[in-house]
């Protein structure tokens, strides 16, 4: 962990479990400034975050018309096509991809 006065590294003082051992509250000291300063540290539970987006990717699916959902996927493949296409002609050429996407009129990756 880095110091908030200075951003040179910590070391960990004290450690100790708090609310349930769910948190980890733990003091630290600069090693450069001396400042001392205390953090909560805590497990992210990805699994729980995968599966919100997987429903409310659902709810849209559910509430958005067939024909939104399928020109939207025409957009994304077309985008694909050019992009492809795009990485051909420049491995061909020699010339950077964004560039060919430039001349081609379409817009470089971000």
């Amino acid at each position: 962990m880095i110091c908030p006065k200075c951003a040179s590294d910590t070391r960990v003082v004290d450690s100790r479990p708090a609310e349930d051992g769910a948190i980890i509250a733990r003091r630290r000291a600069c090693m450069t400034c001396g400042h001392r300063f205390g953090t909560q540290e805590s497990t992210f539970d990805v699994v729980a975050h995968r599966a919100r987006g997987r429903r409310t990717k659902a709810a849209w699916l559910q509430r958005t018309p067939r024909e939104v959902r399928l020109g939207a996927q025409r957009g994304y493949d077309a985008t694909y096509k050019v992009r492809s296409a795009a990485r051909e002609e420049a491995a061909a050429t020699g010339r950077p991809v964004a560039d060919v996407l430039r001349q081609w009129g379409a817009s470089p990756p971000s």
